[in-house]
């Protein structure tokens, strides 16, 4: 994250896993109104771990 809460495209070299999808698809997936699965996003690095989180998100 940049100075001032921005987000900044790109990822960490030594991040676990890297999560890749579209933002308008994002209020979909993120509230549980359809699954991340079913949607356009892309895992890179530790599968498992990325998978767990996005099992977990719920934005509400």
């Amino acid at each position: 994250m940049a100075p001032g809460g921005a987000v900044t495209p790109g990822s960490v070299d030594d991040s676990a896993a890297q999560i890749t999808g579209v933002a308008g698809e994002f209020p979909e997936w993120g509230t549980l109104r359809a699954s991340w699965r079913d949607r356009d996003v892309q895992i890179s690095g530790d599968a498992d771990y990325a998978t767990a989180f996005l099992d977990a998100v719920n934005v509400v």
